[in-house]
């Protein structure tokens, strides 16, 4: 029976053969980065609302690998609106007043989005996830900012380790100081605005 309020959105769940041939076609136009749908979360309205959480490679030399969402709305005749793109890898301090006078395009005291998720990102991922039980956490992107220690943004999927539960993303933030001390964690928040 499908519990699913109406006008809500589905947990993320995996992508069926069904849900792969609809982001097919949506993404089909779109040159310069490779999308691989690994969760998808919809809504009924007069059609279909998708969201896809997917895995991203540029075309680029060195390929750039990260995590995006991708939304759009399939109209009731199939065709396709709204169509969006999130990097996930880039906090929301990204997108606007970019310093210009910065190499990096980032604003003076903003998240740095991490193109390779380090040795160093991954330990203080294990040292914080490791309290928290009863959920799985599959580390995606980090992005970090640099204060008296540093702030991290941990973007992952997560799981409650109950059968049949439905996979979540999750930002986890943690603060660190420079002595690499991990304090307790900052948040733990669902992510539903994708």
């Amino acid at each position: 029976m499908d519990t699913q309020k109406v006008g809500g959105w589905t947990p993320f769940a995996p992508v069926t053969k069904e849900d792969e041939k609809i982001f097919n076609k949506a993404v089909s136009g779109l040159v310069g980065v490779k999308y691989t749908p690994e969760l998808v979360s919809y809504q009924i309205v007069a059609g279909k609302n998708y969201r896809f959480i997917c895995k991203a490679v540029s075309s680029t030399n060195p390929p750039r690998e990260y995590y995006a969402s991708i939304s759009f709305w399939v109209k009731l005749d199939g065709e396709i609106e709204n169509f969006n793109i999130i990097d996930l890898s880039v906090d929301d301090a990204y997108s606007e007043d970019i310093n210009v006078d910065n190499a990096v395009g980032v604003k003076t005291g903003g998240y740095i989005a991490h193109e390779v998720i380090t040795d160093n990102d991954r330990a203080v991922f294990e040292h914080i996830t490791k309290s928290l039980l009863g959920v799985d956490y599959e580390l995606k992107a980090v992005a970090t900012q640099v204060v008296n220690g540093i702030n991290y943004k941990f973007i992952c999927i997560s799981k409650i380790v109950v059968p049949y539960a439905q996979p979540e993303l999750t930002m986890i933030e943690v603060y660190t100081k420079f002595a690499h001390s991990v304090a307790p964690i900052i948040k733990v928040n669902k992510i539903t605005k994708l």
